[in-house]
């Protein structure tokens, strides 16, 4: 009897380690709110005076070891992300604890997958109802072609909905310039832990594209999803995309070199041939001052709102072409000597009825000029993404 007292009183012991360990491997790993960039010193020492960086941290390649295993986000070159002592934490970061996981230089979504041993890449988009209400999360792809062909020069992807993920097109950025642009974004869209439970994001992707001309210019797209859930029709499944658009520039309040856009081009396009537009807005707007118009959703008489300003006052011409699907819209200034509309989001939105999964292009071109008054232009660029 004396025994059998002993070994349970041992094992208790070895339980009560044990969990005391876990305990405190549980507190140590506790998740740093921060962005890790992973570079060398040479390049970190651009950065370190910043005033920006209170939620930035930066680590040579070479001292990258296990501690640093635990951050909500991370960013590191292409090639350095193959490290083999890299690569292992980034991959356990992304799938164990839903970290935003940033990797720049030249690279494919497909590269992105094989980086991160990811088999099913999609992103959890927050979807709202009518009332504008997050009801719940739907995986949004990319196409198949997109993931094979289309080089990125940024991609920043997280499966957490309340946290958006970037992807970023433009030829020539430099890797200060790549840094510069992740922890603008990291910035722009962190919500502390403390605040997750109030603040709520409802665009949880973004798409940027860089002018080839001048990689200070850029056209910056939010995706916002809408998916009507009292629509009782047994055949068609009902959404919403409104795509919130901004032609702006890095550093905007910097005098020389400073950025005019004078057009804007989008189009959102239906994939599937099954599928119908049930409404688009804003249409035709003579002085797009203060613009607020309702988006109608499915067949209940329900609709979303549409609203954005701009002081440029500029002309917005849409059309929709029924063989093809297409909604475009075309943001001009108003007559010759209009106010250009620099750093102005205008917002554009489709609803359409689908018996599949929800497929559409967003395509976006720009036209902007500099104080020497030479004219530029920000190529089309096409995002094809599915929900569902």
């Amino acid at each position: 009897m004396k025994k059998i007292f002993v070994v349970l009183i041992t094992l208790f012991c070895l339980v009560t380690i044990n969990v005391a360990s876990i305990v405190t491997f549980a507190a140590e790993r506790q998740i740093v709110e921060k962005l890790l960039v992973i570079t060398n010193e040479e390049t970190s020492a651009i950065f370190e005076n910043s005033e920006d960086y209170e939620n930035i941290e930066f680590v040579d390649i070479d001292s990258v070891d296990d501690s640093f295993s635990n951050y909500i986000s991370y960013a590191v070159a292409i090639a350095d992300s193959m490290n083999a002592n890299i690569n292992q934490i980034l991959r356990n970061a992304y799938n164990d604890i839903g970290s935003k996981i940033y990797i720049y230089g030249g690279l494919t979504l497909n590269d992105y997958k094989e980086i991160l041993s990811i088999n099913d890449l999609y992103i959890n988009m927050n979807a709202s109802d009518s009332n504008g209400a997050v009801t719940n999360a739907i995986k949004m792809r990319f196409d198949g072609e997109q993931e094979d062909n289309k080089k990125e020069a940024i991609i920043g992807l997280t499966r957490n909905s309340n946290s958006q993920s970037l992807t970023v097109t433009g030829e020539g950025l430099t890797q200060e310039e790549c840094i510069n642009i992740i922890i603008e974004h990291f910035n722009s869209t962190f919500v502390p832990s403390k605040n997750r439970e109030t603040v709520i994001i409802y665009s949880s992707y973004g798409h940027r594209v860089y002018s080839t001309q001048l990689s200070t210019a850029f056209v910056n797209v939010d995706y916002i999803l809408y998916r009507e859930q009292a629509e009782e029709d047994p055949t068609y499944d009902y959404y919403a995309l409104k795509t919130n658009v901004t032609g702006t520039q890095t550093n905007p309040d910097t005098q020389i070199g400073r950025v005019s856009f004078t057009g804007l081009e989008v189009k959102h396009k239906l994939v599937n041939s099954s599928d119908n537009v049930t409404d688009y807005a804003p249409k035709d707007v003579n002085r797009a001052t203060n613009v607020g118009v309702s988006l109608n959703i499915g067949t209940n008489g329900l609709s979303i709102g549409i609203n954005f300003t701009s002081g440029a006052g500029p002309t917005i011409d849409s059309s929709y072409d029924v063989n093809t699907k297409e909604v475009q819209w075309k943001v001009s200034r108003y007559w010759l000597f209009g106010r250009p509309f620099s750093g102005d989001m205008f917002t554009f939105g489709t609803s359409w009825a689908t018996r599949s999964k929800a497929s559409i292009d967003v395509s976006t071109h720009a036209t902007f000029s500099v104080v020497n008054n030479f004219s530029y232009n920000i190529d089309w660029d096409t995002q094809r993404v599915t929900f569902g």
